[in-house]
């Protein structure tokens, strides 16, 4: 017998692999991940039998093929980052990542097993639909075009997203880094093009805006619309190839050319896959032991040093805002969270409400223009995007910002350092979170901004008599403070959730990894439960326990205040207000009663264990 010349081996792969197959949570996660998908898939058919007849039912498998489709999408952009964004930071704050690259393997061998062994897992769940889309394809109404483009556009986002984690986590220092780097570049890569074509075609940030915000508006509500005439935009994004292959005519669906065409335009999307990897192995060895380094902090110094010289030279030396001796006082543990970063100085942070309240008023005063001028007039709730892209995008970097605070003292193995503080548990997680409230107040600023213009705009729209829409106050009948009054408190109540539940998943889990996918897990499944309810609820009892006449529909309305992205869309306007309750303000009422209990229980939860969460008291 002659041996084998080369002896394919893969050992951080298997060692990966033998480890995730030694959790219990792998096999949970998965057992969860079927239930739901098969839920889903039968309470789609369920509905369908109450619309429809048993034989009508035939031929319509493929709206439960493209709704789970879609949910299978919104979980790897979801999920994935927060799974693959710290294979390299995890190992950096262990300080293990120089002991792995002292081993005979190559750098393009330490990327590519580290990215399989992310991406194995997700593989895995989506194996696990295939069954449900036999289940579809029996029902009728599938060919094997649409089987192929489900199949085909999933797994080039898995790999893309994969890749582009896999390099931000070998660039970042830290998994939040990653986390947060990994969706700026999804979202770079989503609507870049778009973004870039109209800078290079808009001669004023007026026509830029005005140009930009309807096609990215369309491609959130209507992306089949948007993407039918500007296909160009989107070569990079895999969902949005999903929906344009997938929406074909019938009659062409039918040749090969279009699964030809399908599958060289979906190669498209693995030309940044490729990049990705690339730039991974080129910072593998330059950023193994990159120390933290933040350039939004350089630059701020930078400035410093420019006006502390003219300063000098024309002002004398003269200062507005005097500089603190920087000692702990009576609160050591929160000294020590503000004074690092560029949260310990106060004016940097007015620079950085500078930097994002510019934009924000430069986008609204553009919106404001077009519509003054009847350039905007067809789309009248256009301004209630940038506010939900400003809260979802807030609401992550907050999750991304707390989920790891007490993850990292234990990589650090300085948790046990920091408990013997005489603090209580209580009063330390107080502390700790003196960081965050600041992050909280840097996000909530821009957003209550755009949330004010936005109750200008309800004010005024109606005024305009070029509109000649007379007769009402705001976009959906209701007035402009109490549409602001349930902005407020949306974001207060929201953020404070957002932010108790990523400590509590922080204390539970002993990894920054495991602490952001359990809280995305528990705040997706927190916000889509009361989705499901509102939807089960209108298809199993409509007409029978409410009328469409009647003033409240309670089960809607509690419903919607239970979901926060739900209130924040019905407070926008994207939901009908008036369907739910002919009393707007009613509905910020019971967001305030009902979230403000799950806040105040579970951090009450919280500070009341704290001691048996950090590992040094009794439960009590």
């Amino acid at each position: 017998m002659f041996a084998s010349r080369y002896h394919w081996s893969l050992p951080l792969l298997t060692k990966e692999l033998l480890e995730q197959a030694s959790r219990g949570r792998t096999y949970v996660i998965r057992i969860v991940y079927v239930f739901a998908l098969c839920s889903i898939a039968f309470w789609i058919l369920e509905n369908q039998f109450r619309r429809l007849s048993p034989m009508a039912i035939l031929g319509q498998g493929r709206a439960i093929l493209r709704t789970l489709v879609m949910l299978q999408f919104f979980g790897i952009y979801l999920f994935l980052p927060a799974i693959a964004g710290g294979v390299f930071t995890v190992e950096k704050e262990r300080n293990t990542l120089g002991l792995l690259l002292l081993t005979r393997l190559g750098p393009w061998t330490i990327v590519l097993e580290k990215l399989s062994s992310r991406l194995l897992p997700m593989l895995c769940l989506l194996l696990c639909s295939l069954p449900v889309f036999a289940f579809a394809n029996s029902l009728g109404g599938i060919s094997g075009y649409d089987l192929y483009c489900a199949v085909w556009f999933q797994l080039l986002a898995a790999i893309q997203v994969a890749c582009v984690a896999v390099m931000c986590s070998a660039y970042a220092h830290s998994t939040t880094a990653a986390f947060v780097q990994t969706y700026l570049v999804l979202l770079s890569l989503c609507f870049g093009p778009l973004v870039v074509d109209a800078a290079g075609h808009s001669r004023s940030l007026f026509s830029f805006v005005t140009t930009v915000l309807p096609l990215l508006s369309n491609s959130i509500s209507r992306p089949g619309d948007s993407i039918d005439s500007n296909t160009n935009y989107f070569l990079f994004s895999p969902v949005h190839e999903y929906i344009l292959f997938e929406n074909a005519e019938p009659l062409t669906r039918l040749s090969g050319a279009t699964i030809t065409s399908a599958t060289a335009t979906g190669i498209a999307s693995l030309l940044p896959a490729l990049v990705c990897l690339a730039i991974a192995r080129f910072c593998l060895f330059r950023r193994a032991t990159a120390t933290w380094w933040n350039p939004l902090l350089a630059l701020f110094r930078g400035a410093d040093s420019m006006f502390f010289w003219l300063n000098r030279r024309i002002n004398r030396n003269a200062k507005s805002i005097p500089q603190t001796a920087s000692i702990p006082g009576s609160d050591p543990v929160a000294w020590r969270e503000l004074t690092r970063g560029v949260l310990g100085q106060f004016r940097y942070l007015i620079w950085i409400l500078i930097l994002l309240e510019l934009p924000v008023l430069g986008t609204f005063y553009c919106l404001m223009t077009a519509y003054a001028n009847n350039l905007l007039v067809q789309n009248l709730r256009l301004p209630t995007y940038p506010v939900l892209f400003l809260w979802l995008a807030s609401a992550l970097f907050i999750l991304a910002s707390t989920a790891g605070i007490f993850a990292r003292e234990r990589n650090k193995q300085t948790l046990d350092i920091l408990l013997t503080v005489p603090l209580r548990g209580s009063d330390l997680i107080l502390q700790k979170l003196a960081g965050v409230r600041r992050v909280q107040m840097i996000c909530a600023i821009p957003l209550l901004t755009a949330s004010l213009v936005n109750a200008w705009w309800r004010l005024k729209l109606y005024d305009m008599p070029n509109l000649n829409m007379p007769g009402l106050t705001s976009i959906d009948g209701y007035y402009w403070w109490e549409y602001l009054f349930g902005a407020v408190t949306s974001v207060i109540i929201s953020f404070e959730l957002v932010k108790w539940f990523a400590v509590w998943c922080g204390l539970i889990c002993r990894s920054s990894i495991g602490a952001l996918t359990l809280t995305l897990c528990i705040l997706t499944a927190y916000c889509a439960i009361p989705v499901a309810i509102v939807i089960q609820i209108d298809a199993a009892f409509h007409s029978r326990i409410w009328k469409d006449s009647d003033p409240i529909k309670w089960p809607h309305l509690i419903c919607t205040d239970c979901s926060p992205p739900l209130f924040v869309m019905a407070n926008e306007g994207i939901l009908r207000m008036r369907f739910l309750t002919d009393i707007p303000l009613l509905l910020a009422i019971f967001n305030i009663l009902i979230q403000g209990s799950v806040l105040l229980a579970l951090r009450r939860h919280i500070l009341t264990h704290a001691d048996w969460y950090l590992g040094r008291g009794v439960w009590k």
